[in-house]
């Protein structure tokens, strides 16, 4: 990847600095937005220079528009001139505001992430993975990101678990909807080729031994919903793996909701 990456510091994901939004989420990237706001600038000042070049075409054609054109560029250059000194003020005093609320959003989140950290490892450790689940679920409505926890992938797998049984349940009570299908058969792929892929283009968002043995009951359950509710077999999944999993290891999402529509008549 040529461009540089960070973490969205919405969704967690991790972005192209270029970006102007997520494509995960769509949450604003600032240092994106403002790239490509000074992109926009510096074109409109290359278009402008080609001004002094029709200049020197006109002057070859004949003296008689030569002192008129001249006066009428030197107007318009003063004018532009005048526009762009202003929008560069303003950009600097835009980013000397906006440096100063990093700073301060920085120092923030900082202070959050040292309080809430020590929460969800707290609630690790107790076995409430449920109200781990939440505390990071309510990071996210609040603009958080808790991707930078140690066990971030162990309580996206869990979470995963979580929104299945949710969506299950709706299944139980309504049949299978090509929502459900696709994100059904998603999750359960990722817990089955865990150790082949990883969420959001990070190879560290793997899960650690220590995690997988603590998944293991949500891991059994994902699985059974996988082989006997969906009805894909071991050989199934075995074929389907070079379809689903991207050449970065990545799980694509789209292939997995076309897998599921397919196959959606013998889901159970």
């Amino acid at each position: 990847m040529s461009d540089k990456t960070h973490i969205c510091i919405n969704c967690g994901a991790q972005i192209n600095t270029s970006d102007t939004k997520c494509p995960y989420c769509g949450y604003i990237n600032e240092e994106g937005e403002e790239k490509a706001y000074m992109d926009h600038l510096y074109d409109i000042r290359d278009n402008l220079d080609s001004v002094d070049e029709k200049a020197a075409t006109e002057y070859g054609r004949g003296y008689g528009k030569v002192f008129k054109l001249i006066l009428i560029t030197l107007a318009v250059l003063l004018v532009i001139s005048g526009i762009v000194y202003a929008l560069r003020q303003t950009e600097k005093s835009k980013r000397k505001v906006t440096d100063q609320s990093r700073g301060s959003d920085m120092l923030e989140e900082m202070a959050w992430k040292e309080e809430t950290f020590a929460k969800l490892d707290s609630l690790y450790e107790l076995g409430k993975y449920d109200e781990m689940c939440e505390v990071i679920y309510e990071a996210n409505e609040q603009h958080h990101s808790a991707y930078e926890w140690d066990h971030y992938p162990f309580a996206s797998a869990y979470d995963d678990y979580l929104m299945t049984l949710d969506d299950l349940e709706y299944v139980d009570e309504n049949g299978w909807k090509e929502y459900e299908a696709g994100a059904v058969f998603y999750r359960c792929c990722f817990i089955y080729y865990r150790d082949d892929v990883y969420k959001y283009g990070d190879p560290d968002n793997k899960l650690t031994e220590e995690e997988t043995e603590k998944l293991k009951p949500a891991i059994g359950y994902m699985e059974g919903v996988l082989h006997e509710r969906l009805g894909f077999t071991e050989e199934d999944m075995d074929e389907l793996k070079n379809r689903l999993v991207g050449d970065n290891n990545n799980l694509k999402y789209d292939e997995c909701v076309r897998v599921a529509k397919q196959h959606m008549e013998r889901f159970k």
